[in-house]
């Protein structure tokens, strides 16, 4: 698996978009937005949050496994098994109970777009997370352009 360390030092490693709510609230745009796609037996990772150590972050993380890691396409998809998505408040992980992931990647492409919206619960408290992302890798050459 990708090491922390590595997540760290590309943290501003993708060019795009990438937002979300928290329980219907205010807009998030997280400042760092990362992209890792699958290699050498990896998973593809997409995260955006709103600092640079992952000590105290708040973002959304959306993991894809072995099986879906070179690429995903799908509508209404819910999180679990090959597809992880996980929020995060102040260093806190909330794990993802219900919900759907629509949008595609293509590992070759270096490109990704997604909608989510999932519970996200941490002991007793649960929170609906939702938004979507549209990222590219930098420094990819990739035939798909991204705005």
């Amino acid at each position: 698996m990708l090491d922390s360390q590595e997540i760290e030092k590309n943290l501003l490693n993708a060019q795009g978009k990438f937002e979300y709510t928290v329980d219907g609230g205010v807009v998030v745009i997280p400042v760092y937005k990362y992209t890792h796609f699958f290699q050498n037996r990896t998973y593809t990772v997409f995260i955006g949050r709103d600092t640079d150590s992952s000590v105290q972050q708040t973002g959304v993380h959306l993991l894809f496994t072995y099986d879906k890691s070179l690429e995903f396409w799908g509508g209404d998809v819910p999180p679990g098994g090959d597809l992880i998505a996980n929020f995060y408040n102040a260093g806190e992980v909330w794990g993802s109970q219900a919900g759907s992931i629509t949008g595609m990647f293509s590992a070759s492409q270096g490109a990704a777009f997604f909608q989510f919206d999932f519970t996200a619960q941490r002991n007793s408290q649960v929170k609906r997370i939702k938004g979507c992302l549209l990222l590219k890798e930098s420094n990819f050459s990739s035939l798909i352009d991204l705005v």
